[in-house]
């Protein structure tokens, strides 16, 4: 897990009258002891491995299998199995798969500026 300032993290596990299990927050600071320190949350410190990292989400699709690529995008899962349900009673002996829609590689492009010297 690579958590770091700025991260989004899910509370999974452990006991606090402060954090629910499942809600989201946002790492302010981590300590030079690892413990995590949250948005919004006074100074309290918590421990790394009662959360999970969020992954940035892009939504889901319904994809066809051997069957042409998804064309919509839908905002929740449960819009996205909604939608494999009606597909499958429509297509009768196929098979839809919901698919979640993360990133998994950051792209940067390099920008390369050339130096003439001038000439005297």
């Amino acid at each position: 897990m690579n958590i770091k300032v700025g991260s989004k993290v899910r509370r999974i596990n452990g006991f606090s009258d402060r954090l629910e299990i499942g809600e989201i927050y946002t790492v302010e600071h981590i300590t030079a002891d690892g413990f995590l320190k949250l948005v919004g949350r006074n100074g309290w410190s918590y421990i790394p491995k009662n959360f999970e990292l969020v992954r940035d989400h892009y939504g889901f699709v319904v994809h066809r299998l051997n069957g042409l690529l998804p064309t919509e995008i839908h905002k929740t899962r449960e819009a996205a199995e909604a939608e494999a349900i009606r597909l499958s009673k429509v297509h009768n002996d196929t098979t839809f798969k919901v698919l979640e829609l993360v990133p998994v590689v950051d792209v940067i492009t390099e920008t390369k500026t050339t130096v003439k010297e001038s000439e005297q």
